[in-house]
């Protein structure tokens, strides 16, 4: 572009791609280039006329019936991101937004801990694209990937069951199976199932028939707190009965 004084050949030959993704069937997606790279970059004139831009594009392959979606948001501090993917999703006229997430830029080595923070923040994205503890430093390994799968559907779930009419079956079932079983609750409704499983085998938890946690052992407040709110309801009752008379 530089040495040609000729515009960028993804731009000048849209129409043209935009036909190669319909013949295929395929969604296009749009990556911002001028999104924040730094928690303390702010909003300019720069990002607005990028995804001004990009706005047209999307339009444009609306109009040919082509799936499309933006890519954008990486670094910004939780009350930023609000703003920043509402202008986003505005500009663009609602195409489906994917999120890179980062909440702070000094988690080094523990990136995929900051991008679930910010996973877990509900500002209208559609899709979330997990980070490695590996970000910034080098290509991830396979298990740099799981783990950060991991973490990011914890947070992604963290901000999804903070919304009305959430699905809460999951904890549910995990609060009522702890209250039954101990502590352990049950792995197969955990995140990430085959982990929990393993940890729970890690601690020789799996199988055990032990009402109590590893923390609290005979002192644990389920095994002694059913009891406890039993008779606790009961002379509740009786002092009530003596009150009326």
């Amino acid at each position: 572009m530089g040495s040609r004084g000729e515009e960028n050949p993804y731009y000048t030959y849209y129409d043209e791609i935009l036909d190669m993704f319909k013949e295929y069937n395929t969604t296009i997606s749009l990556g911002t280039v001028f999104r924040p790279a730094t928690v303390c970059d702010s909003w300019d004139d720069v990002l607005s006329e990028e995804l001004t831009v990009m706005g047209e594009l999307v339009e444009r392959a609306y109009d040919k019936g082509v799936p499309i979606m933006i890519e954008g948001l990486g670094h910004s501090t939780m009350g930023n991101m609000q703003a920043h993917i509402t202008i986003a999703k505005t500009l663009c006229h609602g195409a489906a937004y994917r999120m890179l997430p980062m909440a702070t830029d000094i988690a080094l080595g523990y990136d995929h801990i900051s991008a679930a923070i910010a996973a877990a923040v509900q500002c209208g994205v559609n899709a979330v694209l997990c980070v490695s503890r590996a970000e910034h430093i080098g290509l991830p390994r396979e298990e740099d990937l799981e783990e950060a799968i991991i973490a990011t559907r914890i947070g992604v779930h963290c901000g999804e069951i903070s919304l009305p009419n959430a699905d809460l079956s999951k904890d549910r079932q995990m609060s009522i199976t702890r209250w039954k079983e101990g502590c352990k609750g049950d792995w197969s409704c955990a995140i990430h199932p085959e982990g929990a499983k393993q940890a729970l085998e890690r601690y020789d938890r799996l199988d055990d028939q032990i009402i109590q946690c590893s923390m609290c052992g005979s002192y644990c407040g389920i095994a002694a707190g059913i009891s406890t709110a039993k008779h606790g309801a009961k002379a509740s009752l009786q002092v009530l009965a003596a009150a009326n008379g």
